[in-house]
Order: C-alpha cells, then structure tokens, then sequence
C-alpha cells in the first residue's frame, strides 16, 4: 500500500477544492494527519473561489487565531491574505478586502505586496468604484506598470468616461503594449 505524506494529502485537498468540492476538501483537511501552510491556503483558496465569502472568512478568522497558528508554528503569509482578498472579489465586498489588507500591515508586520494592492484596486473596481481604485493604484509604493492600469481599463466599461484616462496611464507605461489598444477601441465602439 501506497503511504500517504503531506505533499499527496495537500494534492489531493487541492483537486478536491480546484472542482469546487469544498465540502469534501474540509472533509479532508479534517482528517489529514498533520497540516502546513499548503493545506490552510488551499482550502481557504477553495472557499474564496467556491463558497459563500462567509465560510471563507470563518476558516480565515480561525485560522489565524494566534494560539492555533503558534500552536502548529506557522504564521498567515501573502498567500493566506491573498487567498481571503480574491475571495472578497469574487463575492463583492470591498470594506471586508480593505480591513483585511490594512490588517495584513497592522496586525501580522507585513507589507501589502503588489500583486495584493492589485487584487484590492481590482476589488474597488468591480464595485464600480473606479475612481478609488485608480487612486490605490497611483499610490501604490511600487512602479506601476501597464498590468495595473490595463486591469482598471477593463473595468471601465461600466464607466467609460473613466477609460481615456486609464488607457492613457497605460499606455504612459507601456506605449508598445497592444492591449490597452484594443480595450480602448472595444469600450468606444459599444
């Protein structure tokens, strides 16, 4: 017989939740011998991705309660912030995306990388709250690149008085890129 070690049981758990079988994946994790990291943003990627954002905020709230993280030795990494802030983009819910990357900083000593201001300037926008999200983005502690802007381009579409000035800034940052091109041309033809 075949033993199973950690890295099969976090396979397995992530095929479960990569098909949307969350509830199979806590059936899972629940009965895997021992857990890491993998098997936290696994399942709670299953969750952001599958289920209520409700149930992902509940795994995510215990899961960083610190006597259980300490307890197994693990501290919540990007990942973990990045799983929970998809999950609020998917579902919406732009004040609960925002307190958790402002927790991220406040309460764990991390710094938001890129690619979480990213997801949360996408939160913002999906919202229609376009006007925010470019202002997340122009105030990120990082270079902007055309990635940034082509993303809030194409949210633009539910406010199209925005899209000159998005296509603008990325083309300012990438003027050989043909993307924002063609968003542009797409938004002004409907």
């Amino acid at each position: 017989m075949i033993k199973r070690n950690l890295v099969s049981w976090n396979a397995m758990l992530g095929a479960y939740a990569q098909n949307g079988l969350v509830d199979d994946s806590k059936l899972l994790f629940d009965g895997m011998p021992a857990w890491d990291m993998v098997s936290l943003n696994t399942l709670l990627s299953g969750y952001a991705e599958n289920g209520p954002l409700t149930d992902a905020k509940d795994f995510f709230f215990r899961m960083i309660q610190k006597d259980r993280m300490e307890m197994a030795g693990m501290e919540p990494n990007e990942t973990t912030f990045l799983c929970i802030v998809l999950g609020c983009n998917y579902a919406g819910s732009v004040l609960v995306a925002r307190d958790l990357v402002w927790s991220l900083r406040r309460d764990f000593g991390m710094k938001p990388s890129k690619v979480i201001y990213g997801c949360l300037a996408d939160v913002f926008a999906r919202s229609g709250d376009v006007n925010n999200a470019q202002e997340l983005v122009k105030s990120m502690p990082f270079v902007n690149d055309v990635i940034n802007w082509q993303s809030l381009l194409s949210f633009s579409q539910m406010s199209p008085k925005g899209a000159p000035l998005m296509a603008k800034l990325a083309l300012e940052s990438d003027p050989n890129h043909p993307a924002p091109y063609v968003m542009l041309a797409n938004i002004v033809s409907h």
